[in-house]
């Protein structure tokens, strides 16, 4: 019991001493089971029980599960993400085969055409009409 003081009192000092520093990061708080301690800056609470001579603090069972609550969802969204981000590639390949596919279309057109004016031009340039009489 002496020692579960001694080690209390020590603690004390040393949150005396971080309070006089200004950076307190622990509150530590006599519970009826043992402690509780809270990260001033975070939030996150502990709860703390004597070992020993020693306080040994685990995360607060609520805390431990939002957390895995926390990871699965953003587990969750990661796989979601990559499903949406591997359809859109997929997607995006056929849209540029398809492409490709009209723009020979086109170029097939734009030949067609251009070879049938040439036709044409070709026509008007051999058939030598009669010039009429110039005076």
């Amino acid at each position: 019991m002496h020692k579960t003081s001694l080690s209390f009192a020590l603690l004390l000092g040393l949150g005396a001493t971080a309070q006089a520093q200004g950076s307190e990061t622990f509150r530590l708080e006599k519970t009826e089971h043992g402690y509780v301690r809270l990260n001033t800056q975070t939030g996150a609470m502990s709860i703390c029980e004597e070992r020993d001579t020693q306080l040994v603090c685990r995360m607060a069972a609520d805390e431990a599960a939002a957390g895995t609550d926390q990871a699965d969802g953003l587990h969750a969204r990661i796989d979601r993400l990559e499903a949406r981000i591997a359809t859109l590639e997929r997607q995006q390949k056929s849209t540029d085969v398809a492409a490709d596919e009209e723009f020979d279309k086109g170029l097939h057109r734009m030949e067609r055409f251009l070879r049938g004016f040439m036709g044409i031009v070709r026509e008007f340039e051999s058939d030598p009409k009669s010039q009429p009489d110039r005076t």
